[in-house]
């Protein structure tokens, strides 16, 4: 507080100017390293659809039937009751997770060529292949009835192959989408990041332009009243003072006006009295001159009837 106290008042209003630009520069950049790091196609993103990307090449989606279907190989294939138990078990809660799947993306707002392929396209083939499943296949497969089995794999083949001829179809849609979303929105952040940087100059700008003009009106007005405190502390009260504004320094100008008429007024009144008492001294000092003549005369007059005598 006291270091800034030895700065003139313009040299601290320039260095709240330099504080503020560089706040705003600060504020700007980290900004643009922000929008940067978290904008679509940027590292943060990137990374997230890896993850996305490497658990998909890990494990089937549920909505995708892939699972079910390797599992009926399974279930044709195993050697003992018990694991065949295993596998049927297996297929149920896969086909609870594919209805749980299905009632989740029913209630999304999804475009109507997705929501056709994925909620009613490729939905009508994975029900059926179920449903032979249930109905036709296991049972001949507990009863290890190779010919039932053998037919009822048949309609489930049908059914998965319908089905992925429509979820490939349904990929090969939402890509196409995604791409044209993430190029979108590369388009919409790169106007965006454009528009950001010119309200950042141009605020910085507007910023800085309305600090150095407030600095100059308050500078220029001190600067003139220091002018005219310096004349009038020489003794000058001739100066005129005006000023049509009434923020601080235009006070200010008004009460160093005032102090100078009230000092020359004050001149004014020791001058008249100093002349009024020059003048009563110049009328006493003749009025003795005059008394001090007579007494002479008289003195004269008196000596001169005394010699007569």
């Amino acid at each position: 507080m006291l270091s800034l106290r030895l700065l003139s008042l313009s040299k601290r209003l320039a260095v709240l100017i330099a504080l503020f630009s560089a706040g705003f520069l600060i504020y700007g950049i980290w900004s643009f390293k922000t929008l940067n790091e978290l904008k679509v196609s940027g590292p943060v993103y990137q990374k997230i659809t890896q993850s996305k990307d490497l658990v998909a090449d890990i494990l089937p989606p549920p909505e995708y039937i892939l699972e079910s279907y390797l599992v009926v190989f399974q279930i044709m294939a195993a050697e003992n009751a018990g694991e065949q138990e295993k596998l049927i078990t297996r297929l149920k809660d896969l086909k609870k997770d594919y209805d749980s799947q299905h009632e989740f993306w029913s209630k999304q707002d999804l475009e109507k060529n997705i929501a056709d392929g994925l909620l009613d396209k490729s939905y009508a083939p994975a029900q059926a292949f179920y449903s032979t499943a249930f109905s036709e296949f296991i049972p001949a497969a507990q009863k290890q009835d190779k010919e039932a089995m053998s037919a009822a794999m048949q309609k489930m083949k049908a059914s998965y192959d319908t089905h992925l001829a429509q979820i490939n179809q349904l990929v090969r849609i939402a890509n196409a989408q995604a791409e044209s979303l993430e190029t979108e929105s590369k388009n919409q952040i790169s106007t965006a990041t454009i528009l950001l940087m010119i309200i950042l100059a141009g605020s910085l700008g507007l910023g800085i332009t309305g600090a150095v003009l407030i600095t100059r009106s308050i500078i220029q007005p001190l600067s003139e009243a220091v002018k005219v405190a310096n004349i009038v502390a020489s003794g000058d009260f001739r100066s005129e003072i005006s000023t049509e504004f009434t923020d601080e320094p235009g006070q200010l100008l008004q009460a160093l006006n005032q102090m100078n008429n009230g000092l020359s007024a004050t001149i004014a009144q020791v001058r008249t009295s100093t002349e009024l008492i020059t003048a009563a001294s110049e009328e006493i000092a003749t009025g003795n001159l005059d008394l001090s003549s007579r007494t002479e005369e008289q003195a004269g007059s008196l000596e001169e009837t005394a010699s007569a005598m």
